[in-house]
Parts: C-alpha cells; sequence; structure tokens
C-alpha cells in the first residue's frame, strides 16, 4: 500500500496488494516456482482471502478479514508450494501516519479486533495516543487491516522462511 492513496481508493479497493505480494502462510522459498496456479488453495480457504494474483498465484487480500492459520490452503496443496511447518511467515507490520489516532481522532478498531493483544496505544502529548505494535506478539492474521477506516496498517513481508520438508 502507498501512502499517496486517496482515502477513497482505500476504502473502495475490492483487492489491496501487498508490496513484494504476501503469499499463503507456510509459503516455501520459491513458491513462485513450484506453485502450479491450480487454485485449490484458494477454493479451500474458508475465510476467502486468498485470491489470485494477476499471474494466476494465490496471494493474500485482507480487505474483508484476517487469517486465523487453519492450514487448509496447505493440506489442500499438492504442488508442494505450501507446507504447513514452523512459522506461518514473518512479516513487517507497521502504522502509517493517516491513522486517525496519531492525528488526534479517537479510534481504536485496530487494537479491538487484535486477538493477539499485539497492538497497545500509547498516549502521547495533549492527550493523543498512538498504535504501538508489538513484533514478538504479532502473528501478522491481517485481522486489523479490514476494520481500520483510513488504512492505515501496512503488512509487508520481511522473508519467506522456508519450509521444512
Amino acid at each position: 500500500m502507498h501512502d499517496s492513496l486517496s482515502r477513497r481508493q482505500i476504502l473502495t479497493a475490492k483487492f489491496r496488494p501487498l508490496p513484494g505480494i504476501l503469499r499463503p502462510p507456510w509459503a516455501v522459498e520459491g513458491f513462485e516456482a513450484k506453485c502450479d496456479a491450480c487454485g485449490d488453495c484458494i477454493r479451500a480457504c474458508p475465510r476467502k482471502i486468498l485470491r489470485a494474483d494477476g499471474g494466476g498465484l494465490p496471494a493474500i487480500d485482507f480487505s474483508r478479514t484476517g487469517c486465523d492459520f487453519c492450514a487448509e490452503c496447505a493440506k489442500s496443496c499438492e504442488s508442494g508450494a505450501i507446507r504447513q511447518s514452523g512459522t506461518a511467515w514473518s512479516l513487517d507490520v507497521r502504522v502509517l501516519g493517516r491513522c486517525l489516532a496519531v492525528q488526534g481522532t479517537v479510534c481504536r478498531s485496530c487494537e479491538e479486533n487484535c486477538e493477539e493483544a499485539a497492538i497497545r496505544f500509547r498516549l502521547g502529548l495533549n492527550g493523543k495516543s498512538w498504535p504501538v505494535i508489538d513484533a514478538d506478539e504479532c502473528s501478522g492474521c491481517g485481522f486489523c487491516l479490514a476494520p481500520c477506516p483510513t488504512g492505515a496498517i501496512a503488512i509487508e513481508v520481511k522473508h519467506m522462511e522456508e519450509a521444512q520438508a
């Protein structure tokens, strides 16, 4: 997501591709070469957060809800491109300047939707508070993205960890 997007673009986007396209949890190193774009993982996802990207490969779409790590995508993958093992993914989650709370408007939608309690608000000057994300607690589930009225949460790939065979 880019900071220069208009509010309308953010709120009406059906699919917001993430920098470094976020693949399904447990996507193995070299996912793009191993995935045969069969669509089985997309159909298996009960939350419907997987969508085909421009090349037909599955990519995460957090615009409606987040991932509960049910592993249905991995169970359905016959190509070996998704293998449930170890950490689902390694992500960098941050709050952008367009956050309503950062701008002085009371909003805690991200905190209210974070089951891991990885988002907390820190009181600052002039009674303003801002969200702080605890990277050790954050799973990258994405449940904080859809309810954010300004699209102020950014999730980006740090690096994909190679799944164990």
